[in-house]
């Protein structure tokens, strides 16, 4: 699992991920409360926290389809 950060203007995100071909990849997104809190994660819907994700991880760690929810 490599992890990756990305410094934001909320805080530090990280997400741990890694491929496995032909199916879907792990990607978990950890902050922490104060971050979490930043970025407004409370208030907002599943697919507005999978966007605001998107948008932190675009480059280089998406190469691949959209992220989704489990």
């Amino acid at each position: 699992m490599l992890p990756t950060f990305r410094r934001m203007e909320h805080g530090v995100f990280c997400a741990h991920h890694y491929a496995i071909p032909r199916a879907p990849s792990t990607f978990l997104v950890e902050v922490n409360e104060a971050t979490w809190r930043r970025a407004g994660f409370a208030g907002m819907s599943e697919a507005d926290t999978i966007r605001h994700c998107q948008r932190v991880f675009a480059k280089p760690t998406s190469r691949g389809p959209p992220i989704l929810s489990n």
